[in-house]
């Protein structure tokens, strides 16, 4: 009994997980995707924009580090509202 929750509580926990990490990387590709065209459009070489955390000093990763920018970004559906509101985080 005890093996058969333990697999069905994990499912669940993939499962309810999922889309949370499937959005946290569709975020970073598309974050990453926009620091390369901003660059670009604004004729620089090479551009970096790396997220530190503010007490260990560790990398962490764009939906991490932009929390507020992510969170907004979940609610817009449309790619090119997306893309306007990581520009403008940008500049």
């Amino acid at each position: 009994m005890n093996l058969f929750r333990r697999l069905f509580s994990s499912d669940e926990k993939q499962r309810a997980n999922a889309p949370v990490d499937r959005d946290a990387k569709l975020f970073d590709d598309e974050w990453y995707n926009a620091v390369r065209r901003f660059g670009v459009v604004a004729g620089f070489r090479s551009i970096d924009f790396t997220s530190r955390h503010p007490q260990t000093n560790e990398l962490m990763s764009p939906h991490e580090g932009l929390a507020g920018i992510f969170h907004d970004w979940k609610e817009i559906s449309d790619p090119w509202d997306r893309r306007h509101l990581l520009f403008d985080q940008i500049y």
